[in-house]
């Protein structure tokens, strides 16, 4: 029994020396193309492009002011809502009595809203 055991044991160790030595020289025998390491070379720097060499001698225009907003006198809103609340009163429906005083005073300027009030009565319906 122990001398089975020492025949299998070396001869597994030889087998696997074997083995070893037969995977290391296939190995070197191979023709393997070494990698050689990638260098970046840094690229030379350019000269920004100029469209246009003569820019000394343009002349450039100055910009125009910007010409100012007019000033939009408007009623105002206690007016407009003192007319639609008169007009509601009366018996018209809020929606048509707010349309209609927007289209008054988008024709002209009410300072008074006992005015903009009797420029409404005919145009109600």
């Amino acid at each position: 029994m122990v001398q089975v055991f020492w025949t299998v044991f070396l001869g597994g160790v030889f087998l696997y020396g074997f083995l070893i030595i037969f995977c290391c020289l296939s190995i070197k025998n191979r023709n393997l193309k070494t990698v050689k390491p990638l260098v970046i070379q840094p690229q030379p720097k350019r000269e920004p492009k100029i469209k246009n060499t003569n820019i000394k001698n343009k002349k450039i225009a100055p910009k125009p002011k910007p010409k100012p907003k007019p000033v939009i006198i408007t009623t105002s809103e206690e007016n407009k809502d003192m007319v639609i609340s008169g007009l509601v009163r009366i018996g018209m429906k809020k929606t048509n009595a707010r349309a209609l005083v927007a289209k008054m005073c988008k024709n002209k300027y009410y300072d008074d809203a006992q005015k903009l009030f009797e420029n409404c009565f005919p145009h109600i319906k």
